[in-house]
C-alpha cells in the first residue's frame, strides 16, 4: 500500500496480483469468502480508479479519501 498526498486530500494505492477487477457481490457473513472490502472502498472514496500493475499482471486500485 502507499499514499500520495494529492490536492490535499489523501489518495491510497493497493495492488492485488490478481487481474480480475473487483465486482459488487453479497457480502458472505460466515467470513469465508469476504465481500465486504469492495463495497467499503466505494462508499468511502470520493474518487476510485483501477488500473494494471506495472508488470502488467495485477491491478492496482487507487481511492482518493475525503478529509
Amino acid at each position: 500500500m502507499s499514499i500520495h498526498p494529492q490536492h490535499h486530500l489523501p489518495r491510497r494505492t493497493i495492488e492485488d496480483p490478481g487481474p480480475a477487477r473487483p465486482q459488487d457481490r453479497t457480502p458472505d457473513l460466515t467470513g469465508r469468502t469476504g465481500g465486504f472490502g469492495w463495497p467499503m472502498i466505494q462508499h468511502l472514496a470520493r474518487e476510485v480508479t483501477i488500473a494494471q500493475t506495472r508488470d502488467g499482471t495485477g491491478k492496482a486500485i487507487t481511492a482518493t479519501l475525503p478529509r
